[in-house]
């Protein structure tokens, strides 16, 4: 039999237990005016009927294949659409999400416009804000040493919404199955930093016009509920590897590290926060373990790394002197009050951090 020409592109879609969004999310896709493309529909051992649908989708229309695994996770299938894709370049689209009629085109016109750079786009957390006309604003360039400046940003980080060179994942570029949380800021930097040593002079490129829907509704939940309590090792190592990516490669300005910095002890501190308010845990139980990870190497690096460059965090000293007390009050703002309530405490705090460091870096 001949083998069919490779497409273009790859889509790699994830499909666990999402009966109620996976056709909205196919006819999307296959709503798409880029036609050269295939959609790998991976039915992660599904409980629900998601397998017959992938098979159905993959029956009414030649683009699309349907792989059936075991159940292993969204990295896991995330992998097997890696290792079972043709296109030159892939991408990756949620199950529950959606996309514009135009992205792939976008996407397509832009990597063959600038060839080796590293084609992105942004996303609307809202249906009606996503862009479904044709493309009229061009990609936007930003040079590797900017990588955090765009994470911090929140424009870089959901591999949803990004175009890989597939022949470079393929060599060796995988999601860590591992992790349970970051695994994509992980995988991003990994293979940012591959594309730029391989391409030098290679940037990245940003679509500005919103290509994406990212459909959060009823994902969110609270602070103390939403994590598990290996939250806090799982975003330490997340971290660790995005600060070692940039010490060895990347060398971005201080100011975006210390931002980088800032959301890594933020980050750890609502987990903790989570830990020492988890339901139906002993409270000696709660605040051992809090105590577990505040004394661990990551953590400890992490706190004298913010006094010896007197950087500015609400929970510095907390860390640094064990106050469960205290973290639990700043993350119970933010349960309370959202990311608002919390920039509102930190303002005041670096009102005085800075009359007691005039020299401290400026603010995130």
């Amino acid at each position: 039999m001949e083998t069919p020409p490779s497409p273009t592109v790859s889509v790699v879609v994830p499909v666990y237990k999402a009966e109620a969004w996976l056709p909205r999310c196919v006819e999307s896709l296959l709503a798409q005016t880029f036609p050269d493309f295939e959609l790998l529909l991976i039915d992660d051992g599904s409980p629900d009927g998601c397998g017959a649908l992938c098979d159905g989708f993959a029956c009414r229309d030649g683009r699309v294949r349907a792989l059936h695994q075991t159940n292993g996770g969204a990295s896991s299938a995330r992998n097997a659409g890696i290792r079972a894709a043709r296109g030159r370049y892939l991408t990756f689209v949620d199950s529950d999400d959606l996309v514009s009629p135009h992205l792939l085109q976008a996407a397509a016109e832009a990597a063959g416009a600038f060839p080796g750079d590293f084609v992105f786009w942004a996303y609307a957390d809202e249906r009606s804000l996503l862009h479904t006309g044709p493309i009229t604003s061009p990609p936007i360039p930003f040079a590797p040493s900017e990588i955090g400046r765009l994470y911090i940003s929140a424009k870089l980080g959901a591999v949803w919404a990004m175009l890989f060179n597939t022949a470079l994942l393929q060599q060796g570029i995988f999601f860590d199955e591992s992790l349970e949380m970051g695994e994509d800021l992980e995988f991003v930097f990994r293979y940012a930093r591959a594309l730029f040593s391989a391409r030098p002079g290679s940037r990245f490129r940003y679509l500005p016009d919103p290509l994406y829907f990212y459909d959060n509704d009823g994902k969110a939940g609270s602070l103390s509920r939403r994590f598990p309590p290996d939250f806090c090792v799982c975003w330490s190592r997340v971290f660790e590897a995005l600060l070692a990516q940039n010490r060895e490669f990347f060398h971005m300005p201080e100011q975006d590290e210390y931002a980088i910095l800032h959301n890594y002890m933020r980050t750890v501190g609502v987990g903790l926060y989570a830990l020492l308010t988890q339901p139906g845990v002993p409270n000696a139980q709660r605040r051992a373990a809090a105590r577990g990870v505040l004394q661990s190497p990551p953590i400890t690096r992490l706190t004298a790394l913010f006094f010896e460059r007197r950087y500015y965090s609400p929970y510095a000293w907390p860390f640094r002197l064990k106050w469960l007390w205290a973290i639990r009050r700043i993350g119970a703002w933010q349960e309370r009050e959202g990311i608002n309530g919390y920039y509102r405490h930190y303002w005041v705090g670096y009102a005085i951090h800075r009359r007691l460091h005039p020299g401290s870096p400026a603010p995130v």
